[in-house]
């Protein structure tokens, strides 16, 4: 029996009150909802917000702590220069306006250094009772509860770092104070949600008050500190004030963050809410149901085709739907249809689109590491047994990016990709997992001549002598993947392919040094020549000198022989330049001694020599290059450095391009007169008598 009146006017009269029933239902239960729960929706509110202002302080204090670090490891702090560590702090307190003081204490307590009182002669202050001095004097980092200045009366937060001599003794500390008034006003005019204001709290849980707001220690604490602590956030509602506010703890301080929110506020804006909701609900409704009258009968069947179109979406399905069921359609609607199904083609395009970025690495157009381990979690099933799988590592990728700079290195590992791709067949799958890291999958492979045909093809790609070498060292496994694990076949290739690369590590680095050297030769053949002479003029110099042992002299000779192997990543153009460079073309050729520093760095054997050639073209006086906020100079500047210095500006003198060449003579005079200002006029004084001696071509 139908529960419809038989008259089709009564019949939609009973459904248009249901509508509206229906439609007044939700309205009903909104509003009893928002109004129940308003407290509860703050709340959360509260809590996303406090939980974002602590992670934000937390990142504050945790980098200000990083600064100190740094702080405490300049020149000027480590040598104890006070005057300069006195400019040092100054500067840092002018650029940091939250920090109020920078101070330098020594072993005693004494306060010796500060950025706001200068370098202190004598002073009766002492600070070993302080808690960030007793852990200073046990290496260890503070960061203080709220303290009152000793000298503004303000309060404040110490981070200290401590100083430790070259065996780990306690040698000092450096800390910095911070005013609690600065991130008192910070915070204060930060606002969350609708009139939500923040509060910063001391450890006792009294509030920290702004520039305009004395902090009294001595305050009524105005909730549980240690629940606070142990919970990790503490609600709090103070009836008499109708606040509520949410309070926890600033990981890596003794400080709180608080949230507050007016209860009269929260209702208030949950009374808006309901009404604007409902107002705009009802007039909803009533448009609704007068379309609903007008439209029902036409559309019915048109939603019909709209809603297969949007439920097969919904199912993950994108495929289009007929064109038969398009045509009928009301113009509107059929327009809306066309572009749900334009939609649906972009979705497919970029779904397939997204997959394929998702699986290929970026640079070489390789598959990448996730779809590497997807492969090999399916070859794992045994259905494509055996499986050959090799592991392959670049050697010396680091050592060209040092060098000669990242799209060098991107050049080598282009060419690593082409040999891969020579050496798999049409069912292998070659991936990028890392940086200098690759692997092949060859499903139903044995094994057998994989390792031949790697040494091959890596042999004939480094034959031409032209390019970048390639040092590739790899490692193959085969097994049947239903009968083992396909991962301990994985594990076997990686650490074949480890072992070889220890192996060939040195003769790696050995082979991208030659090439470092013949491609400046190639690019400018002075260049190496001049090295040449100057590891001759090195040998028969240091031959005259009875206090230089052989060691060294050795040395000195592979230090001559090499300290210009920086050039490598100076623009080749600016090499072959015919002329005066500019500034700009300065400044990149004076950056050679710190390429050459990174190159020798990472080479082992060549380690020692990093140093030396990072100073080889410092000055006596300080003046010379690299330039550093604290530039060495003096005796501070490596021996090696400064012999490197006399010789490398002799043979300059001699045979250099863009200056008139100076003559044997004119030479040594120059030598003399630059004696303690660009040479150490001790060993200046040597090397001219030496050279007085000694004539080019001996």
């Amino acid at each position: 029996m139908s529960p419809f009146p038989n008259s089709v006017k009564k019949s939609f009269a009973m459904v248009m009150v249901v509508l509206m029933l229906v439609t007044a239902l939700p309205i009903f239960l909104f509003a009893h909802r928002e109004l129940t729960n308003a407290k509860e929706s703050a709340s959360e509110v509260m809590k996303n917000a406090v939980t974002l202002q602590a992670g934000h302080m937390a990142r504050w204090i945790g980098t200000t702590m990083e600064e100190i670090r740094v702080i405490s490891g300049l020149s000027s702090v480590r040598s104890r220069d006070f005057q300069t560590m006195e400019m040092d702090f100054q500067t840092i307190a002018t650029d940091r306006t939250d920090i109020m003081d920078m101070v330098y204490v020594n072993t005693a307590g004494r306060p010796i250094v500060s950025s706001a009182s200068g370098v202190v002669e004598s002073t009766d202050i002492s600070l070993t009772d302080r808690d960030y001095f007793l852990a200073a004097m046990e290496g260890k980092e503070w960061v203080s509860s709220v303290l009152i200045s000793r000298v503004r009366n303000k309060p404040i937060i110490i981070f200290s770092v401590p100083l430790l001599d070259q065996k780990g003794v306690f040698d000092g500390l450096v800390f910095g104070s911070v005013r609690i008034a600065h991130l008192s006003n910070l915070l204060s005019k930060q606002r969350f949600g609708s009139g939500g204001t923040f509060q910063l709290f001391d450890g006792m849980g009294c509030p920290l008050g702004d520039d305009f707001k004395p902090y009294d220690p001595h305050n009524h604490t105005q909730f549980d500190v240690a629940k606070a602590k142990e919970e990790g956030g503490l609600m709090v509602e103070e009836e008499e004030s109708e606040t509520l506010t949410y309070v926890m703890p600033i990981p890596g301080s003794d400080l709180f963050v608080g949230g507050s929110l007016s209860l009269g506020e929260i209702r208030a804006g949950t009374a808006r809410l309901v009404k604007a909701t409902t107002a705009a609900l009802a007039l909803l409704s009533l448009i609704g149901l007068a379309l609903f009258l007008s439209l029902t009968r036409r559309i019915s069947r048109s939603l019909d085709t709209l809603t297969d179109s949007l439920s097969s979406v919904a199912e993950g399905d994108y495929s289009p739907i007929e064109s038969s069921r398009l045509s009928p359609l009301p113009k509107e609607l059929r327009d809306i249809a066309e572009a749900i199904e334009y939609l649906k083609e972009e979705v497919r395009t970029s779904i397939d689109e997204i997959r394929e970025q998702g699986i290929r690495d970026s640079l070489t157009g390789l598959h990448n590491r996730r779809f590497f381990e997807e492969t090999i979690r399916e070859l794992g099933k045994g259905h494509m047994d055996p499986v050959t799988v090799v592991m392959c590592d670049v050697n010396g990728l680091k050592l060209i990016n040092d060098g000669m700079g990242h799209k060098w290195g991107d050049r080598l590992i282009e060419r690593a990709k082409e040999v891969l791709l020579e050496i798999a067949g049409e069912q292998d799958t070659v991936a990028r997992i890392g940086g200098d890291e690759f692997a092949v999958i060859m499903p139903q492979n044995d094994g057998s001549g994989v390792d031949l045909r790697f040494r091959d093809i890596v042999s004939s790609a480094n034959s031409d002598d032209i390019d970048i070498p390639l040092y590739m060292a790899w490692g193959t496994a085969s097994g049947n993947a239903a009968a083992r694990s396909i991962d301990e076949i994985v594990k076997d290739a990686d650490d074949r392919m480890y072992a070889l690369k220890e192996v060939q590590r040195e003769d790696a680095r050995g082979g991208i040094l030659k090439f470092f050297l013949k491609t400046i030769k190639q690019r400018e053949n002075r260049r190496t020549s001049h090295m040449d002479r100057c590891r001759d003029i090195m040998d028969r110099f240091l031959k005259t000198v009875p206090e230089i042992d052989g060691l060294f002299r050795k040395r000195m000779v592979r230090l001559a022989a090499i300290h210009d192997i920086g050039l490598i990543g100076v623009d080749s153009e600016i090499l072959a330049k015919k002329g005066p460079l500019n500034d700009e073309e300065m400044r990149e050729v004076r950056s050679h001694p710190e390429i050459g520093y990174r190159i020798a760095f990472a080479v082992p054997n060549l380690s020692d020599l990093a140093d030396p050639i990072l100073h080889h073209h410092q000055r006596w006086d300080g003046q010379g290059y690299p330039l550093r906020k604290s530039p060495v100079s003096g005796e501070d500047i490596p021996l090696e450095s400064r012999i490197m210095s006399l010789v490398d500006s002799y043979e300059a003198m001699i045979h250099r391009e863009y200056l008139p060449v100076l003559s044997h003579n004119e030479a040594i005079e120059e030598i003399r007169s630059c004696a303690g200002s660009q040479f150490d006029p001790i060993w200046a004084e040597r090397f001219a008598s030496f050279l007085e001696t000694w004539q080019p071509g001996d």
